[in-house]
């Protein structure tokens, strides 16, 4: 298996999103979306459902025709004004989400649907690829998830296409069969010099397999970057919030800080009287034993263990003001309820945003 996968390479070009636009019963549902996806990249679409992230996947396959906005693939505009190139002329794979196998044909025969005779050959080197060669003659019912899963991907892959397309792929997996499935796939994708565009609405899983994400909410881009710099430098409250849970303290700027009962936080670019919200993501709150003033203390509620981690619930309270927080600390936490601590935040995981 592993001889072929070196060579497996296709010659993949740059897709261009510029303006797009489009609309649901004059409902738009895309507004002014731009972005490039590179050669071998691997992109996420990530978003609330409802958002729009099919919507773009299925514009880019030609299954949708867009209100306004080019779509170009290899500098070669396949949807734009007055141009619409069918969806079997585009070159493109396209993982369903439910796979759409055909439950009437083998495993071989659905990978050799829309195969060229003289392109048959490259089932076979799929299927190795893959490592599904003994699954040739059976059919879907006759296989699990997983295989399911591979299966599509292979037909998808199989005609060489410019770019791929996975909507939701692994969301009918279990959670282990999930993350082995896409840690595989990943694999297969990097190593065949793949551009690829996945949909999902998990961050974890949008973080695990993309070079570049963009978040997508109510048919807007939110923001598109690297998972580390959407993670450390979200622009906006809801991709703090979307890339992990976190802790939401209102404040009022005045004399350029936000006050808060965490005590007093430098703002930049917020006006006086400023109404915002301090965001601190679970795990930038660091637990400490100290007795003296210069920090704030915090009551502990409960402890809970996540496997990985625990989180502990927290209030601080001030006259009749409370605030409760959530803590995540690695392991097990033997804190018990009532006990005081102390806290520190972490400034690289907090962030202010106007309300």
């Amino acid at each position: 298996m592993e001889k072929n996968k070196e060579n497996f390479k296709y010659n993949h070009s740059t897709l261009s999103l510029d303006s797009i636009n489009h609309s649901y019963n004059n409902i738009p549902c895309l507004k002014n979306i731009s972005f490039d996806v590179n050669k071998g990249e691997i992109i996420s679409l990530l978003g609330p459902s409802g958002s729009g992230k099919t919507t773009i996947l299925r514009s880019i396959a030609g299954l949708e025709k867009v209100s306004s906005g080019s779509i170009s693939i290899n500098n070669n505009i396949v949807s734009g004004k007055n141009i619409f190139c069918p969806p079997e002329k585009r070159n493109i794979g396209f993982v369903f989400q439910d796979y759409a196998l055909f439950p009437h044909l083998s495993i071989l025969d659905n990978i050799l649907f829309g195969l060229k005779k003289s392109e048959r050959y490259r089932a076979f080197e799929v299927m190795e690829l893959l490592d599904i060669e003994e699954l040739q003659n059976s059919f879907p019912h006759q296989i699990s998830g997983g295989q399911q899963q591979r299966v599509a991907l292979a037909r998808a892959i199989a005609p060489s296409p410019k770019v791929i397309l996975l909507d939701e792929p692994f969301v009918r997996l279990d959670i282990r069969l999930r993350e082995k499935v896409r840690d595989e796939v990943l694999h297969l994708l990097k190593v065949s010099g793949t551009t690829a565009i996945i949909v999902t609405h998990e961050a974890e899983e949008a973080m695990f397999m993309s070079d570049r994400i963009v978040v997508i909410n109510d048919g807007k881009l939110m923001q598109i970057g690297r998972p580390s710099d959407l993670y450390n430098r979200p622009k906006s409250k809801f991709v703090a919030e979307f890339f992990g849970e976190v802790n939401l303290i209102p404040g009022i700027i005045k004399n350029g800080k936000i006050e808060t009962l965490l005590g007093n936080f430098d703002t930049k670019g917020f006006p006086e009287e400023k109404p915002v919200n301090l965001i601190i993501r679970h795990e930038g709150i660091k637990l400490v034993e100290r007795k003296d003033n210069k920090i704030p203390h915090a009551k502990v509620l409960e402890t809970r263990l996540l496997g990985r981690f625990s989180l502990i619930h927290l209030q601080i309270e001030k006259g009749k003001s409370k605030v409760h927080l959530h803590a995540r600390v690695p392991g097990l936490s033997y804190l018990k309820p009532e006990t005081i601590i102390g806290i520190e935040i972490d400034s690289v995981q907090s962030y202010i945003f106007p309300i």
